[in-house]
């Protein structure tokens, strides 16, 4: 049996202008005649078929899709299987769901994986895993605790700061947040920081 996989991973779809939408026909050109020697075909997207995880990007590539699968059923008279798994720009997080973000970042629990333990983590948008050893398991654990509670407290001193420059001013909010800052790096370093030390904590 011939199986065609047609695979497709980074399209992120936007809710106006899509370059991908206007290809439509090129794309299937690329591998029409594949398609009709395959007695299954299967459309695979791996991730991040939206920008922004906005429903109205998810309706712009249902149209896309639905387009490759008229092309090639009017060419070849098959059906296309789709496959999709969803990448971190298809979830929505904006500020209305922001318990979703953070949900999701506070996966970050070791699981067992063979003789190790897998650790899976999401920052700034990427995801990644690291294997850990159980003797290690438990550092690992206490760093991933300080690790929650230490951005917790970088939050919190952000909103502090910008609740200072609304009620004494921009100066006033930006004088007590570079000596907080200060006092932090002098703690972290154990003495004064040098301009480049200064730069490499930034």
């Amino acid at each position: 049996m011939q199986i065609l996989f047609i695979h497709l991973s980074d399209i992120h779809f936007k809710k106006q202008i899509n370059v991908v939408s206007n290809r439509v026909v090129k794309f299937c050109d690329s591998f029409r005649n594949l398609a009709k020697n395959a007695e299954k075909i299967f459309l695979i997207v791996s991730g991040d078929v939206s920008e922004t995880g906005d429903i109205q990007e998810f309706k712009e590539a249902e149209i896309f899709f639905n387009k490759v699968k008229n092309d090639i059923a009017e060419y070849t008279s098959k059906n296309i299987d789709c496959v999709v798994v969803p990448g971190n720009h298809d979830c929505n997080y904006t500020s209305s769901k922001i318990h979703v973000r953070d949900a999701c970042i506070d996966k970050i629990n070791p699981r067992k994986h063979g003789p190790y333990n897998q650790l899976s983590f999401s920052t700034k948008g990427k995801s990644s895993t690291m294997f850990i050893k159980s003797p290690d398991l438990e550092d690992a654990r206490e760093m991933t605790i300080a690790y929650k509670e230490k951005r917790t407290l970088t939050q919190e001193i952000g909103l502090a700061t910008i609740a200072l420059c609304r009620k004494d001013g921009i100066p006033e909010g930006k004088r007590i947040y570079d000596d907080l800052y200060e006092r932090a790096l002098r703690k972290h370093l154990g003495g004064k920081a040098s301009q480049r030390q200064r730069k490499d904590i930034k």
